[in-house]
């Protein structure tokens, strides 16, 4: 099987798209960072990258929330149900290159079907 390896770049987009949801913009103005952890998902058919939105204390890291972006698309962490829910801002052609096959998403980060 095919193992990708996410790039500088990819890290990059992954976060440029983030950091375009409202829910982050308002986080980061209130002084809160968002962090790439280092490590991949793979999470409804995708290889995700894992990004921690929270506050840095200096010598601690407090998560507040945590993402996985891949394919143009973003999840979001609950960490009560341990579930990943599609959410944020849809397609960006020509942002993440999709790993497999892409899927297109409507404007409230649902996948839509094909045909």
């Amino acid at each position: 099987m095919y193992e990708w390896e996410p790039g500088e770049r990819d890290v990059e987009i992954a976060t440029e798209l983030l950091s375009e949801l409202d829910e982050v913009k308002t986080a980061l103005a209130q002084g809160m960072k968002l962090m790439y952890t280092g490590d991949r998902q793979f999470i409804d058919g995708h290889t995700c990258l894992l990004f921690a939105l929270g506050t840095d204390h200096g010598d601690q890291f407090v998560r507040e929330q945590l993402y996985g972006v891949c394919d143009n698309l973003i999840y979001i962490h609950d960490a009560e149900s341990t579930e990943w829910s599609p959410g944020g801002a849809g397609v960006r052609p020509g942002k993440i290159p999709p790993h497999g096959e892409g899927r297109a998403c409507d404007g409230e980060g649902r996948r839509k079907e094909k045909g």
